[in-house]
């Protein structure tokens, strides 16, 4: 149960990075067509962004504390330091 736990979040990061490619080709090929909808397709790349790092920092935090990665993983990110920054990060996204 473990492995699954921690390898959900790859899955998720996975995912979102499928999400991340489609939208940059898409608008790549051709970003006349998507005239209005840009700022659409700017908060989807962003919030896409900050979902691959999220759910990247809470991989390796769960993963090193299963013991998939080194336990010294998750002593730096559970630091309340790094809480912070990503609320921090989320809070700036939210103003954009």
């Amino acid at each position: 149960m473990q492995l699954v736990a921690a390898l959900i979040y790859w899955v998720i990061v996975a995912l979102w990075l499928g999400v991340l490619v489609a939208v940059l080709v898409y608008y790549s090929r051709n970003p006349k067509i998507f005239g209005v909808t840009r700022l659409l397709l700017f908060v989807v790349a962003l919030d896409t962004c900050r979902n691959i790092v999220e759910n990247t920092y809470f991989g390796l935090f769960f993963g090193s504390q299963y013991g998939f990665f080194p336990a010294g993983i998750a002593g730096v990110l559970g630091n309340p330091d790094s809480l912070s920054f990503r609320s921090w990060s989320m809070l700036l996204q939210d103003v954009l």
